[in-house]
């Protein structure tokens, strides 16, 4: 198998309306919204393409989400090219990966495309003969990217994880000796991650022993200025934390602990946008020793279109992968 050149996540919700099984799969085509916003795919000029669809949904709405649309839109219709790999989230902890087809992207003007806000698609072939993925399969790094509450992301840096997750899926009954080891690999590292889960829940832990764990990850991950929110001080965010993005844009990102089992709930997304806010700050995470339900994930993606924020959420098991992929070691 053939790794590409690019790779790139995207979610298949156009006007936040799953269209994954209903368009996306059966057409053999990933989509994306916007779709009132006519003559982008003509358009190569930046300043004039986001003019277009400022004039089509922004008329009356800030720069923040004018600027993430265009940047969305022209991900999807400029850069994006034949052969690069598109990973698609799904329900259920799936995913579906899919190699972008030669030939330009195209526009559909029928009515069933303009009311279901695809009309802009890209042909694609899906991978693993059109059957999902397990993201308990797939490492750390590619969940996270995929939780990421955007329409789409680049993933070049992800194209080994994506590659092995591939492989592991269409292992035969008597693999070759590689793929052998990567299934041995994985097994060991499924095994670790249980057993990390487990003692997240049940060890020696409490709520702020919780927030030490996550603050000390962060660092393992390439978070600079990492400190822990003095209970006094707590407006809703836990932890700050710095990434540089690039290598260059330093990001602050607050993040909210929740330390218990089962669901979290709509609360814990309320209390981290107010702390947020409090804080000053665009960039939140929302970490769990339980469980993100899916209905948790949609009101996270409407509040954050809402607020204007980023947001992205890490549940127990995200966090035990986590834990054995970075490790802990000369972290705190």
């Amino acid at each position: 198998m053939n790794k590409p050149i690019n790779a790139f996540v995207l979610r298949q919700s156009p006007s936040g309306i799953p269209q994954l099984e209903a368009i996306s799969l059966p057409k053999n085509v990933i989509v994306n919204g916007w779709s009132t916003a006519k003559g982008l795919i003509e358009e190569d000029d930046f300043t004039k393409f986001k003019e277009i669809l400022r004039k089509s949904h922004y008329t009356d709405k800030g720069r923040h989400r004018l600027g993430y649309a265009a940047n969305t839109m022209w991900r999807f219709l400029k850069v994006m090219k034949p052969g690069d790999w598109v990973v698609v989230p799904s329900g259920g902890g799936k995913f579906y990966v899919a190699e972008i087809c030669d030939g330009p992207p195209v526009y559909d003007k029928g009515e069933n495309a303009m009311k279901a806000d695809s009309a802009y698609r890209r042909p694609v072939r899906w991978l693993n003969d059109k059957q999902p993925l397990l993201r308990s399969a797939a490492r750390s790094r590619l969940i996270s990217r995929m939780r990421i509450r955007q329409t789409s992301a680049n993933a070049k840096d992800l194209i080994d994880e994506i590659h092995d997750a591939l492989v592991l899926a269409s292992a035969s009954d008597k693999p070759a000796k590689e793929d052998a080891q990567k299934l041995f690999a994985n097994e060991v590292r499924r095994k670790m991650v249980e057993a990390a889960l487990k003692e997240i829940q049940q060890g020696y832990m409490d709520e702020r022993k919780f927030e030490g764990l996550i603050a000390t990850v962060l660092k393992r991950a390439g978070a600079s200025n990492v400190e822990i929110v003095p209970r006094q001080k707590d407006k809703g965010v836990d932890i700050k934390a710095t990434f540089q993005i690039g290598g260059i844009t330093p990001v602050e990102v607050g993040v909210q602990a929740k330390y218990y089992k089962g669901d979290v709930g709509q609360r814990a997304v309320d209390q981290l946008i107010a702390g947020l806010k409090g804080e000053e700050l665009t960039t939140g995470w929302l970490v769990t020793s339980g469980e993100i339900p899916e209905e948790l994930d949609s009101y996270l993606e409407s509040a954050q279109i809402k607020e204007d924020l980023n947001l992205a959420t890490v549940d127990g098991r995200q966090l035990a992968e986590m834990i054995i992929d970075f490790g802990l070691q000369d972290a705190v």
